[in-house]
């Protein structure tokens, strides 16, 4: 639960360690209210059958990918399984791309062919999502891999849905060790 301590500084979140500036509760609220919204009017308009992709749903589950992607800071590769349209949105923001790609239209994501589950915006650090089980995590290993031959210090996140579980139990040197993390 969110309570305002402040017009214009901070909002407190029960149990948080500290105030949370009101700016970025403000953009995980937009990001919040985007990825539902999207996901809200799929649902809505899916059965006029212009939608010509599966689709599998992360309705209720936005807020974990909203809050990494935020914290990560665009500072990360992400790399994403099915139900990925709240990851996808949380990282790009990009509303157009995303709904190209699920009506089948070549400004998609994927040219129109991937569909919902095969998303992919790596100039906005969105790599790719798969709706096969588990083959994003050998490419985000890979990518893990690349980033540290090249001394680059992004950090490829593998299923930011269950990624904040793993943000808690691994040292942060191990981070910085495989920089990769896994959900």
């Amino acid at each position: 639960m969110v309570r305002p301590t402040s017009e214009t500084t901070t909002v407190t979140m029960i149990l948080a360690r500290e105030p949370l500036p009101k700016t970025t509760a403000v953009q995980l609220f937009k990001s919040l209210f985007l990825a539902r919204r999207s996901e809200e009017y799929i649902v809505k308009h899916y059965p006029e059958n212009q939608m010509r992709t599966p689709m599998h749903m992360s309705m209720g589950q936005e807020f974990v990918p909203v809050g990494v992607c935020a914290a990560l800071d665009g500072k990360a590769d992400v790399f994403a399984s099915y139900r990925s349209h709240a990851a996808f949105l949380a990282q790009t923001h990009d509303t157009d791309r995303f709904f190209s790609e699920l009506y089948g239209r070549t400004s998609g994501t994927g040219e129109g062919k991937g569909g919902s589950m095969h998303l992919a915006a790596p100039d906005q650090g969105h790599m790719l999502s798969s709706g096969v089980v588990a083959t994003q995590i050998p490419v985000a290993v890979g990518a893990a891999f690349a980033n540290l031959r090249l001394g680059q210090t992004l950090l490829s996140l593998d299923r930011p849905a269950k990624a904040v579980a793993h943000l808690r139990t691994v040292p942060v040197d191990e981070y910085e060790r495989f920089g990769v993390l896994f959900g």
